[in-house]
């Protein structure tokens, strides 16, 4: 089980900024090497908006939770994404 400081932030607002990270230039990318507690350390960030068409993989949270209207909701929050390859790489 991955446990991260970071999904704590089960409800993001709309305007949260996800950190996209870079893993495009790692030869053997091996998601169980990345320490996702401290991504900020093992991967760079990705610079400007990912193409169409990349491999990308996404982090995410779910949450289940009853709405003011009585209604139960699923919540998924993207809470971080890495890209693993683009077109132009």
């Amino acid at each position: 089980m991955i446990l991260m400081s970071v999904a704590d932030n089960l409800v993001l607002n709309y305007d949260t900024e996800i950190p996209v990270y870079d893993a495009c230039g790692v030869r053997k990318f091996d998601i169980s090497a990345v320490s996702l507690s401290d991504i900020d350390s093992s991967l760079k960030r990705w610079k400007g908006k990912v193409p169409v068409d990349s491999v990308v993989v996404v982090g995410y949270t779910i949450s289940v939770f009853m709405s003011r209207g009585g209604h139960w909701t699923l919540g998924c929050n993207i809470q971080w994404a890495i890209v693993l390859l683009a077109p132009s790489s």
